[in-house]
């Protein structure tokens, strides 16, 4: 079934994967570092999907996780568009599942097979989002066994064509990247791109430049603020909203929905993002009672947070009270800019 990650700071933390392992060969790729990806496996199949939209869990009929029909963000760990997929077209078969349930859905991509006619056919008929991750032909050397970088722009022609919307992910980016990325904003513009998602390079070694925030080793806030701002500032010039994937920059997008569909469906909101941020109430009876009320955080059924940590935590306590020790706890907010909202939020926090 599909899995969860990211649920205390992400709007979409529903992960769907048709396959394990990618042949895209992108050297910065962060899962390269936790597993073996070479070998190729199918995952995810679409009568697993079917099972999920239909609310069966290993052939019983049980309730919905939430309230409602949560996005699901297809191609989490691996991309579903990969070049395998002409063969085996688990991902072709899923379409059509979702072509036909009308489930809300985004794809995240590197490869323009999806733009291909028997796929296009069938996204017309999806009620769904695709990002393709993109910055510029300088990155076409680090991701050789991907669609290049024009390829990518002329798929997200063809899609934006039909009445998709798409997103471009500027992931990873780097700060030197920044007046390429400017320059292609243009292009993106006339590929019909609605938004912008910008999240910069984390590194596992310690790089020239980068301070340690927690696991990972990233740029100073200094370093990257000006960039997002710069970047930003050219991007809504043009019409196209800019979404801060970084989550020391989430305040400062045009949504605190980094996706970039907050508009277009509702999505997991009870998370640090919107209780840091948002000048709304958080409220968490958006949640279904299995998730609040324990019992939610069985390991064969999740992979809830990035944290091992909040995962091992999760196999006792429900999400609510994880939420609260989040909001009570400066590693969990070590990934932010505590800015003044931000502050007041945490001074007056009620735990639920």
């Amino acid at each position: 079934m599909p899995k969860m990650s990211n649920i205390l700071i992400c709007d979409m933390p529903l992960r769907f994967d048709t396959y394990k392992g990618c042949s895209h060969g992108c050297e910065y790729c962060f899962v390269k570092f936790k597993t073996d990806i070479s070998k190729i496996q199918n995952n995810e199949s679409a009568q697993t999907l079917l099972n999920f939209i239909n609310k069966r869990r290993n052939g019983e009929v049980v309730e919905k996780i939430f309230d409602y029909d949560i996005p699901l963000h297809w191609g989490g760990v691996s991309d579903p568009f990969q070049p395998l997929e002409l063969e085996r077209r688990r991902s072709l078969d899923c379409l059509k599942v979702f072509a036909k349930t009308k489930y809300p859905f985004i794809i995240s991509t590197k490869n323009a097979i999806v733009s291909r006619p028997e796929y296009l056919e069938l996204l017309k008929d999806c009620n769904c989002a695709v990002q393709f991750s993109a910055i510029g032909s300088s990155y076409d050397d680090f991701e050789k066994g991907a669609s290049t970088f024009l390829e990518r722009v002329e798929a997200m022609k063809k899609i934006s064509e039909i009445g998709i919307r798409v997103i471009v992910r500027a992931q990873p980016m780097l700060a030197k990247m920044e007046n390429e990325l400017t320059e292609n904003l243009k292009l993106f513009k006339e590929a019909g791109v609605h938004g912008l998602i910008i999240e910069f390079m984390k590194y596992k070694y310690k790089a020239v430049g980068t301070l340690k925030v927690r696991g990972d080793n990233v740029y100073p806030l200094e370093t990257i603020k000006p960039v997002f701002d710069r970047v930003k500032k050219q991007a809504n010039a043009l019409g196209i909203k800019v979404y801060a994937g970084e989550n020391r920059l989430r305040q400062y997008g045009d949504s605190l929905n980094c996706c970039g569909v907050g508009d277009l469906w509702k999505t997991h909101e009870a998370n640090l993002n919107h209780l840091l941020f948002d000048d709304k109430k958080v409220e968490l009876k958006e949640l279904h009672n299995n998730i609040l009320s324990g019992g939610s955080s069985q390991p064969n059924q999740w992979s809830l947070g990035q944290s091992t940590k909040d995962l091992e935590l999760l196999k006792t306590l429900n999400y609510k009270k994880l939420l609260n020790m989040a909001m009570q706890s400066k590693s969990s907010l070590s990934d932010y800019t505590i800015d003044k909202k931000a502050y007041e939020a945490i001074k007056n926090f009620k735990p639920y």
